[in-house]
């Protein structure tokens, strides 16, 4: 789900159950009622912040980080049509809770910039502290917050250029 205007500094969402991504609110029932009834699925929520500049800047970071806090406060009203739709997939989730691995959903914030990260103490110290608010909500099995730098860009862009190969034994 890429997000529009009113994004609450949030560029993108992705949001997999089991083993397929799901883009609205249906798709999240049927995974649910498609899968077997004694299955426990893994539910993952990615949030994606990308910046042009080559500068990973705290204030924009926690910016970010408030922007998924605040959309997943319970009442909050996104203006963003995309940003609703991920509200309802996360209200079907959380209907489905029993049929979630670990009861939780997990969390990944994914911070992109095609400049150089650095750990600063001050900088590290405030995303921490953002993240163990986002845990202290309850809503997750855990969070996890990913800077995502020039370096990494390339090994991950790289990694869609390795084939994929597969092989399986036939009896018979």
């Amino acid at each position: 789900i890429v997000t529009g205007e009113e994004d609450e500094s949030i560029d993108a969402i992705a949001v997999l159950v089991g083993d397929e991504l799901v883009l609205t609110s249906e798709d999240t029932t049927k995974v649910f009622k498609e899968s077997r009834a004694a299955a426990n699925l893994d539910v993952k929520y990615l949030f994606i912040q990308a910046k042009r500049t080559p500068h990973f800047e705290t204030g924009d970071i926690l910016k970010f980080m408030l922007g998924v806090a605040t959309l997943l406060e319970s009442g909050h009203r996104a203006k963003d049509d995309r940003l609703k739709e991920f509200q309802a997939i996360h209200r079907t989730v959380v209907a489905n809770l029993s049929r979630v691995s670990a009861g939780r959903p997990s969390c990944e914030l994914h911070y992109i910039a095609p400049g150089e990260w650095s750990d600063e103490a001050s900088r590290k110290g405030k995303i921490d502290t953002a993240v163990k608010n986002l845990e202290k909500t309850g809503l997750f099995q855990r969070v996890l917050f990913s800077p995502i730098d020039r370096e990494s860009i390339i090994k991950l862009w790289m990694l869609t250029r390795t084939p994929v190969e597969a092989s399986f034994a036939v009896k018979g």
